[in-house]
């Protein structure tokens, strides 16, 4: 008993004195206030954040940054509680200085931490960042600048117009483009909204709208079915939204089909005949409906010179029925090929012959309420300057062919024969050309659908300009219905709503 009460004495004494150590390393620690944050801040996802927080200890303002580390952290939305790792470093400076917003909108609980490097005792302020976006209509425009791929956009915020170049940049996004730029492109799905698809000589992806948001699994190769191997250094060239939720992706030599219908890419679909005979594909093709509403294409083969049908859902092409104006086999190079609904629908293809500078306008028809390759019309091409054409495009109203060179752009209509001189930007260079294409039965009519996108460049960084214009009955002047200037050297232009 003895024994045991010294014990019990022993205990409560080294209890206390122990008690004492903790009340006197407590009663050392400073007292800290963080103030200077606010409880919420609304940003746009495109603009920088920027806090000071103002730190004193025992009623001083904190001099020593040295003693100190500093965090700030995205801890992410209510998901944080059971996927920790989507947590995000912000910063390790005691500052929050001109930090990119690139998340999805949304709010999300941003946390600021110091922790003293001696004892490791650390202490925190919680607050709330709501992240918004205003580039969500618009045009997203793919340019070159400085030899380098960039995204810039046009957005449209209540019919006001802004210009931002590198979107991918301003919101932090993951996606870093490089190489040759070019196309943009979509796969659309009227339930879940559109893919749209970036392509540069280094790969293809995905990026979310608004946030521009990427992963690596955001990659094109991702599209194809499950037990479909993609070829190796897989970096297509080219992307052609169709019809009906329809897209062609190319390839090298090779050519993949999608659709909302038929699911994702499969097997390569340049082929023709029973024996499955593949085809070099050329780089332009011309997507048209029918009318039991299937998104088909026509396709060219570059080596034999030859077009053929591209039936939606099918495995290989089919053979163009023997026309009584030209050879589908029409052995001379294909310089460009569109789709106009004028007439209900017809191909136009500018020809060029192998062995001289003579081009040809081939014609025929393909579309709605139509027998597809009824030959319209094949004429050599007496206009001026066709031969130093560098982009060409088609009228979907009037079956104008349009075609630039250098800073101007001709209109040819191949019913009257008569060709216009329509715009002459002088010293400044076209670089893109195209007549914006017609939704059909899901989305309404677009606000600018059947005008010509005219993209130029002058002689300075950040002179592209884009300019959109509506075609007049016959060939009267254009109506200039937009122009935007600030962008880079334009490639390719894709509409958002």
């Amino acid at each position: 008993m003895k024994s045991l009460k010294i014990n019990i004495v022993l205990f409560l004494l080294l209890g206390l004195a122990s008690c004492k150590k903790e009340d006197a390393a407590y009663q050392s620690i400073p007292q800290v206030a963080i103030s200077n944050i606010e409880k919420e801040y609304s940003i746009l996802n495109v603009d920088l954040l920027n806090i000071t927080p103002a730190i004193q200890m025992d009623g001083q303002p904190l001099i020593d940054d040295s003693k100190y580390d500093f965090l700030w952290i995205n801890l992410g939305d209510a998901t944080i509680t059971i996927s920790p790792e989507n947590a995000d470093t912000i910063s390790t400076s005691r500052n929050l200085v001109e930090a990119k917003m690139g998340y999805p909108t949304g709010k999300y609980e941003f946390l600021f931490k110091m922790t003293e490097r001696a004892t490791g005792i650390h202490y925190s302020k919680l607050f709330e960042v709501t992240i918004s976006s205003e580039l969500q209509n618009g045009f997203l425009v793919l340019t070159s600048e400085n030899g380098q791929p960039r995204l810039d956009m046009v957005v449209d915020l209540q019919a006001q117009f802004t210009t931002h170049t590198d979107v991918l940049g301003k919101t932090n996004s993951a996606l870093k483009l490089a190489g040759t730029p070019y196309f943009l492109s979509r796969i659309v799905n009227p339930f879940t909204g559109s893919k749209v698809y970036i392509g540069t000589s280094e790969g293809t992806n995905n990026v979310a709208l608004e946030s521009f948001y990427y992963t690596p699994s955001m990659n094109i190769a991702y599209n194809f079915r499950v037990g479909n191997r993609t070829p190796e250094n897989f970096k297509p060239t080219g992307m052609s939204e169709g019809f009906e939720n329809t897209a062609l992706l190319q390839h090298n030599d090779e050519v993949y089909y999608t659709s909302f219908s038929d699911g994702p890419f499969s097997t390569a679909i340049n082929n023709f005949g029973s024996g499955n005979i593949p085809f070099k594909p050329s780089k332009w093709v011309a997507p048209y409906m029918t009318n039991s509403y299937n998104g088909n294409f026509i396709l060219f083969d570059d080596e034999k010179q030859k077009f053929y049908n591209y039936k939606a859902g099918s495995l290989g092409c089919e053979e163009l029925p023997t026309g009584d104006k030209f050879d589908y086999h029409i052995k001379k190079k294909l310089v460009y090929m569109d789709y106009s609904t004028n007439n209900t629908g017809e191909i136009f293809a500018v020809l060029k012959n192998n062995n001289d500078s003579k081009h040809y306008l081939a014609r025929f028809t393909a579309g709605y309420r139509t027998n597809i390759g009824t030959q319209l019309s094949f004429e050599e091409l007496n206009i001026p300057e066709i031969e130093n054409a560098t982009a060409f495009a088609t009228s979907a109203l009037y079956g104008y062919l349009f075609y630039a060179v250098g800073g101007k752009v001709y209109s040819y209509d191949s019913g009257s024969k008569v060709v216009k001189e329509m715009i002459n930007y002088g010293d400044r260079t076209i670089t893109f050309l195209r007549v914006d294409k017609p939704e059909i039965v899901f989305y309404p009519p677009s606000k600018v659908e059947g005008q010509l996108y005219v993209g130029s460049y002058g002689n300075t960084a950040n002179s592209g300009e884009l300019e959109i214009l509506k075609p007049a009955p016959i060939q009267g002047p254009f109506e200039k219905t937009h122009h935007f200037k600030g962008l880079g050297k334009i490639v390719d232009v894709l509409r958002l709503y």
